[in-house]
């Protein structure tokens, strides 16, 4: 029993990277189409000449997309690299490994604090329909705000403490990425209740990082980490049913800890407070798939805690046992609904891919701007693919156009009313797939 319990709580995160790995050879994984094919590239030039790859590259981040990020580029390069030499596959479950290990780190982290179950957490982590994501895009930098800040956490409970880890930590936490000027809620709440003179200088630190990005995103012309806010547009953001049921379970997790106000219920607090600022600064931009991945960290602590908590009033283990096989059998349906389709989506790429290393007769079109960009400096690739945003910007009458069930779903509606497809698709399984189309304009 106590060897079972080990494995569980100390090695899961190997179990669960050789599930993926197992998955990712199953369906051949292939590079996908979010910045994958863009930093496979992207190596040759790190390869060719490092240091002027890398000014280049962050120069174009800060001055063209509107982000300082000093860390993507070594980050890409150590997470794509195997992959580009062995197989794609390599890649992937490393990121898996990675993945797994941040949650879990962050688990272990919080577990000092409060009571926390891990297999709980976890799978509560599996379920959030978006941490596929994480799985499935390893460019996405949003994961490694949550791995150091687990770091700054840990020396924060440490009995003396070192400032000068902390002022490093809280000075790079918004540099990994705009994400991680969130912490800086938690760690002014925490200095508001214990009056800590790290905590203050940690604030200044978040503060000065902050600043960067702010002029970076206000002041310099850019075309991509554009701030283009309103009332409405972030109303509709807020009122997204991802960011409900995040909002909600944050709610829950306030209420629950304002019960009950002591030093631990504070740490939660900040961590509230920390996630409603993830949620304003996501509304005031796009609400994306792959960014509401950032959400499950912290739901994976909130509801472990909200459950702990319910648990501590009772005393049966076999109630406790129930609700942890129910956890499983959800995520395990939560894999075979949101992670197997887009796995299946990956195999169908790649024979996209082969289809256009023939010239088409007719234009093709694609509705995913970053996915239209990659597919066009595919090697082998004889078309030039056009993005277009809705059917009306589509002129001829007879073109190509790549479905994508994750992307496309409104366009291809469209398309079916006023467009006849070839018949020789199977659209029920196909969830990425080129398709000629004759239209009556």
């Amino acid at each position: 029993m106590n060897f079972h319990l080990k494995i569980n709580d100390k090695s899961i995160f190997f179990f669960g990277t050789f599930i993926f790995a197992i998955l990712f050879s199953i369906y051949e994984t292939p590079w996908g189409l979010m910045d994958d094919y863009k930093n496979v590239i992207l190596i040759k030039e790190v390869l060719e000449n490092p240091l002027q790859a890398y000014l280049q590259f962050t120069s174009d981040r800060v001055f063209i997309s509107g982000m300082f990020q000093p860390f993507y580029l070594p980050q890409m390069f150590f997470q794509y690299y195997p992959g580009v030499i062995f197989d794609p596959i390599i890649t992937f479950s490393i990121n898996a490994f990675i993945v797994f290990f941040i949650h879990y780190y962050l688990f272990k982290s919080f577990e000092k604090i409060i009571k926390i179950d891990y297999k709980v957490s976890l799978f509560i982590f599996l379920i959030w329909p978006y941490t596929y994501d994480l799985f499935l895009h390893p460019s996405l930098q949003e994961k490694y705000i949550f791995l150091f800040f687990g770091f700054l956490l840990r020396e924060i409970l440490k009995s003396k403490p070192s400032t000068l880890k902390i002022i490093l930590i809280s000075f790079l936490l918004p540099l990994i990425k705009l994400q991680g000027a969130i912490f800086i809620g938690y760690i002014f709440l925490l200095y508001l209740y214990t009056k800590q003179r790290y905590l203050l200088i940690s604030t200044i630190s978040f503060s000065l990082a902050i600043a960067i990005q702010g002029y970076i995103i206000f002041f310099l012309d850019t075309d991509y980490f554009v701030y283009d806010s309103n009332v409405e547009k972030m109303f509709n953001n807020i009122g997204n049913i991802a960011n409900l049921i995040f909002l909600s379970i944050i709610l829950s997790t306030v209420l629950i800890s304002l019960k009950d106000l002591n030093s631990k219920s504070v740490h939660l607090l900040g961590l509230s407070f920390s996630a409603i600022l993830l949620v304003i600064i996501y509304s005031n931009w796009n609400i994306y798939g792959y960014l509401l991945a950032s959400y499950s960290f912290l739901i994976s602590i909130f509801l472990s805690y909200l459950a702990a908590k319910t648990f501590s009033q009772l005393s049966s283990r076999k109630l406790k046992s129930i609700f942890i096989s129910i956890l499983l059998v959800i995520s395990l349906i939560s894999a075979f609904l949101f992670l197997i389709p887009r796995l299946e989506r990956w195999q169908q790429i790649t024979s996209v891919n082969n289809e256009l290393e023939q010239k088409l007769d007719q234009s093709v079109y694609y509705c995913a701007q970053e996915g239209t960009k990659w597919l066009n400096q595919i090697k082998g690739n004889k078309n030039n693919i056009q993005y277009v945003n809705n059917y009306k910007e589509i002129n001829e009458k007879v073109f190509y156009f790549i479905n994508d069930s994750f992307q496309c779903d409104y366009f291809t509606k469209e398309l079916s009313e006023n467009c006849v497809g070839d018949n020789y698709i199977n659209t029920t399984s196909q969830k990425f797939y080129l398709i000629k189309y004759t239209c009556l304009k």
